[in-house]
């Protein structure tokens, strides 16, 4: 399958669920990172998306990719929620924002954010520079 669920909390409890569409396993994703518990968040080592470069499961770079959606990874949590996206937006030019809101609502947080950084390209320099994991997740 195309796109994989992976999550760790340690190197010997390792889950994976796989998916043929982006929209299951973003569903997925997101309903079961909503599930754990605070000390299980911080207790997770790695939660991710992983759009695979071969679907085929036997296939040794299987588990090769790019990320679609990253919850938790080495660099602490990633998952673009509400709430995280009310704090980015209030960094952001108030007619930029207004007038992406009204041409794209209702999106996705990350594409809300590419398309932004498209209109303001400067407000990806502070992306990257005080929201590094959101900041992985535009390219």
């Amino acid at each position: 399958m195309k796109y994989i669920y992976f999550y760790a909390f340690d190197d010997n409890d390792i889950y994976t669920v796989e998916f043929d569409s982006k929209e299951d396993a973003i569903k997925y994703g997101d309903e079961d990172w909503s599930t754990f518990t605070r000390r299980e968040k911080k207790e997770c080592q790695d939660c991710y998306i992983l759009e695979s470069i071969n679907p085929d499961e036997e296939a040794e770079n299987h588990y090769d990719g790019d990320y679609v959606r990253i919850y938790k990874n080495e660099k602490g949590f990633a998952f673009l929620d509400n709430n995280l996206m009310d704090t980015i937006a209030s960094y952001m030019d108030d007619d930029i924002r207004e007038d992406l809101h009204e041409k794209l609502a209702p999106c996705d947080n990350i594409d809300f954010l590419k398309a932004y950084v498209e209109k303001d390209p400067e407000f990806e320099e502070f992306l990257r520079r005080d929201f590094e994991n959101i900041y992985d997740q535009l390219h």
